[in-house]
């Protein structure tokens, strides 16, 4: 018996955020995609701010959940890959 559930898979890449809506069988069934530069300070150098990543996430989710397109409701899960080790930290606690 199909219950119609969803999941999402975000893949924070190098150029670009996409996410992507699978259904119960793994098909994927909408994206959205968002993208940012690449920083490039000195040769050999790369760099990206973290803010555009999540700015991307957001995006892309949002894209690929615009209305009428899957029923949020039904989302049961989300799994978020992001480039190599990167970590980002931030201040929640402030005097």
């Amino acid at each position: 018996m199909r219950k119609n559930l969803f999941v999402i898979g975000v893949d924070v890449g190098t150029s670009s955020t996409k996410a992507v809506v699978f259904d119960e069988e793994g098909n994927p069934k909408v994206e959205g995609r968002a993208s940012y530069p690449l920083l490039r300070p000195r040769p050999g150098w790369v760099e990206q701010k973290a803010e555009w990543w999540w700015q991307a996430f957001q995006k892309a989710t949002k894209e690929a959940l615009k209305e009428g397109t899957i029923n949020k409701s039904r989302i049961v899960a989300i799994g978020i890959t992001h480039q190599r080790i990167t970590t980002v930290f931030e201040l929640l606690y402030r005097d």
